[in-house]
């Protein structure tokens, strides 16, 4: 019994024997204080863990962030670098395959009208150097009968030409010659060759006048004529140069300032459909003509009007309007370039001494071609 009093007062006094102010709750309570410092110190912890993850999710985030724009930028780049070249080729292949197809001036003669601007068409300028021919025929009647003047007859043929140089007009032959008559017989009118002539002369007819012409050259075999304005008239020539019509293409695009019927000037669209005229040609006209055909074809009262193309939209005279077969869409012109050599050897044999060949002889210069002969009057003989 003592010694249990006595290990209790050990229990309470302490380890020795002294008495302790402690009470067994205050046990307790720093039990629970240690408890509560545990806990806090978990929670410490607790935070620190989840400071440290958040600081490492942001500086995952931000690595990342940095990745996503060092790809974008990379991938980006190589992005746009592709489509510029996707670009760039379908540009260039575009122009390849489109290049068949647009036209480009090239020096050549144009197949469309896309070049030509309204102000270098002046189809009203070429109009104004078109004229009016009439040529007059008196030859012995065919029947025998009388006629209006001791027995001659009369007949009248019209045509158009071309004012070149100085007061030159160029058409040709077949306008200024009667070959046919008409005859009167019981089932109606036949044409028959043409009696002997007793003269025929050509006249211009300007602002309701009549001005007689001298001819210069008539060349039935090649279907040319040149004549001869009076000094007195003032004509307006034909405003473009004279081009090159050896370098016709089949395609390329003219203008046909026609006269059909003689109803006045008359404008058409058409392109070159051959290089050479018909094999039948000389059915209608002499197998000499040197000659390119056109699509529109021609109407009578074209023959002697201009045929036009396009040379990087510029306008040039490239032929003379010929003839057409019957009702149907064949007509043909003759090649300028044809023309001009004819008349220029048919001008030399009548004392025009001027020499508008190039160096080499061989082919014309378009600097000097046979306007500028015909404009030229020291190169010509004096005409009146």
């Amino acid at each position: 019994m003592r010694g249990g009093i006595q290990n209790r007062r050990t229990w309470i006094s302490g380890e020795n024997g002294t008495p302790s102010n402690r009470h067994p709750l205050s046990c307790q309570s720093r039990l629970i204080q240690a408890q509560q410092s545990r806990r806090r110190s978990q929670q410490g912890q607790w935070k620190s863990i989840a400071a440290l993850f958040v600081k490492m999710r942001s500086e995952m985030s931000s690595v990342s962030r940095k990745a996503k724009f060092r790809a974008i930028r990379k991938y980006g780049t190589l992005t746009l670098m592709g489509a510029v070249t996707f670009i760039l080729g379908f540009s260039v292949a575009l122009n390849i395959y489109l290049a068949r197809f647009i036209p480009r001036m090239d020096g050549g003669y144009d197949n469309y009208a896309v070049f030509l601007k309204s102000a270098r068409t002046d189809l009203p300028r070429i109009s104004e150097a078109m004229v009016r021919l009439k040529t007059v025929t008196e030859f012995k009647p065919v029947d025998g009968g009388q006629g209006a003047d001791g027995g001659q007859k009369e007949a009248t043929l019209e045509g158009t030409g071309i004012v070149l140089g100085h007061g030159f007009i160029l058409t040709v032959a077949h306008s200024l010659s009667q070959d046919k008559v008409k005859v009167m017989t019981p089932a109606g009118p036949v044409e028959m060759p043409a009696p002997d002539k007793v003269s025929e002369k050509t006249f211009l007819e300007w602002q309701g006048k009549s001005y007689p012409l001298k001819l210069i050259l008539k060349d039935k075999k090649h279907d040319v004529a040149l004549l001869k304005v009076p000094k007195n008239l003032d004509l307006p020539s034909f405003p473009f140069p004279i081009g090159d019509s050896d370098e016709l293409q089949v395609g390329n695009f003219v203008y046909v300032i026609g006269n059909p019927l003689n109803s006045g000037v008359n404008v058409r669209e058409g392109i070159v459909s051959a290089l050479s005229p018909p094999p039948d040609i000389s059915a209608t006209a002499p197998a000499d003509v040197d000659a390119f055909m056109l699509s529109n074809g021609l109407v009578p009262g074209d023959s002697g009007t201009p045929v036009v193309a396009i040379r990087d939209g510029k306008l040039e005279l490239v032929g003379i309007s010929h003839a057409t077969i019957g009702t149907t869409r064949i007509g043909w012109a003759i090649r300028i370039n044809s023309v001009q050599h004819l008349l220029i050897d048919a001008l030399r044999k009548q004392g025009w001494n001027c020499n508008p060949l190039g160096p080499g002889e061989g082919r014309m210069d378009r600097k000097v071609s046979f306007v500028k002969l015909l404009e030229d009057f020291s190169c010509s003989p004096e005409i009146t």
